[in-house]
């Protein structure tokens, strides 16, 4: 028979779950949006609980049992009173050997009737197709019942962070990169590679995941722009090195050495979905149907984020829809505790720049705030002609940012290389007086040049 209410756990489950409300600061806000007061049948605890939420509202707290006896105090009816004194006294008194299994099975109770109650809103939804508030109620039912949240205590827990301060790093196959985000990008990061249209985005994007299945990790690859063939076909070409568009007349010897080099390296999911028909709700539904059968992503691309449906309002201006699918990912990366890449566009003047700077960033500036690390690549037409471009270390929240870095670049068969930091160049930028940037001349220029040489000796 179906559960409806506690008190088919029975009296004394209730007074310890009380009771564990009252004690256990981190229970309590672990479950209070999920459990509602009509669970209670019985009148007293229905009471008292109702009392504890209005003690927290109040002062955002959980209050003692001297404070309930005080509320109690303020009750008129003499029976109701003496009732209520009882069931507190009972509730303080309880023995609560068994508190792990009490907060188990009240949360799963309450976890199943939120969802129970979700899926009733969301039939509503359906009918009138209101999808946009399915998404919504989905996304807030999720939210209230995941409570696989730790904190991390300052005071006793150095030891823990000292050793583990980045965790579930993924390295970019580039060293010098590398060297400066402190071995790659980490668990719960968002990584944003941005540059104009045509500049390699998605090569890059590539050259990162096949980097990573290189080394051993399973990647989910997810492309809202190419088809997953094509975007499967780079892969091919990065690790065969034979040209994209000559893959499909060496297909036997690109099929051998593929396969030849397949041990030791880890998985690849690639999925496709049309421009702005997906969503995070829609992403993480894959993911989760991936894990459901054994795979488990140590890394997720995705190509590009602006082409992402937000979850939210449709009708906001664009810069809010992209702010809301950016926290979305950067929440999600942490959610999962693996790292995220995707890409962005940068503003129509920057086609001819040598280096892309955060000004450079088109729509939504609050991607810069968002984002954990932001690579740009620039490549003008003419650079492109020799396979050449530049990669510059716009934000990084691991170490130094502001790099500029020389970047040979074959798209014929997805090959990127970042060579060793361009130092004159990142000097003068550092010190705004690189061509892109306003100049500065006298003993400011020298004292700002001067200080900007302290970092590379």
């Amino acid at each position: 028979m179906t559960v409806v209410s506690l008190s088919e756990y029975g009296k004394d489950f209730q007074t310890k779950l009380i009771s564990l409300l009252i004690e256990d600061t981190h229970f309590f806000l672990s479950i209070f949006e999920i459990l509602k007061e009509e669970f209670f049948v019985d009148k007293m605890f229905r009471s008292v609980y109702k009392l504890l939420l209005m003690h927290f509202t109040k002062y955002e707290k959980l209050p003692t049992y001297d404070n309930l006896s005080t509320y109690v105090k303020l009750v008129k009816d003499v029976d109701i009173q003496n009732l209520l004194y009882k069931t507190i006294n009972s509730i303080e008194a309880s023995n609560n050997a068994d508190a792990d299994f009490v907060k188990d099975t009240a949360f799963t109770f309450c976890k199943h009737q939120k969802i129970k109650e979700s899926l009733i809103k969301m039939a509503g939804h359906l009918k009138s197709e209101q999808f946009d508030s399915i998404e919504n109620e989905m996304m807030d039912v999720v939210k209230k019942v995941n409570t696989d949240v730790e904190d991390h205590d300052y005071w006793s827990e150095f030891d823990d962070r000292a050793e583990n301060v980045r965790y579930n790093v993924v390295s970019t196959g580039w060293p010098t990169i590398d060297e400066e985000m402190q071995g790659g990008l980490a668990g719960n990061e968002l990584g944003v590679i941005i540059g104009g249209p045509g500049a390699g985005k998605s090569m890059v994007l590539v050259h990162l995941g096949a980097a990573a299945v290189k080394a051993g990790k399973n990647i989910v690859h997810i492309t809202l722009e190419l088809g997953k063939r094509s975007v499967g076909t780079r892969y091919d070409s990065w690790f065969t090195k034979y040209p994209i568009d000559k893959i499909p007349f060496f297909r036997s010897d690109v099929k051998e050495k593929l396969m030849s080099m397949r041990e030791g390296m880890g998985s690849l999911k690639i999925q496709e979905y049309p421009t702005k028909s997906a969503s995070i709700l829609k992403l993480k539904a894959y993911v989760n149907k991936l894990k459901a059968t054994g795979f488990k992503a140590d890394m997720i691309i995705i190509d590009y984020a602006d082409l992402l449906r937000p979850s939210g309002n449709n009708n906001w201006e664009k810069r809010l829809q992209l702010e809301e699918v950016y926290e979305d990912l950067r929440g999600w990366a942490g959610e999962l505790q693996i790292p995220i890449w995707t890409a962005s566009q940068s503003n129509r003047s920057s086609v001819s720049n040598d280096y892309i700077g955060i000004e450079d960033i088109a729509e939504s500036f609050n991607k810069v705030m968002i984002s954990d690390v932001i690579v740009t690549l620039a490549r003008r037409i003419d650079q492109r002609l020799e396979n050449q471009g530049t990669m510059f270390i716009a934000k990084n929240r691991a170490g130094r940012d502001g790099l500029l870095y020389p970047v040979y670049m074959d798209t014929s068969i997805v090959e990127i290389k970042v060579n060793t930091m361009d130092i004159n160049s990142t000097k003068d930028i550092l010190s705004g007086t690189y061509q892109k940037n306003a100049k500065i001349n006298g003993k400011q220029k020298e004292d700002h040049v001067s200080k900007i040489d302290e970092l590379f000796n």
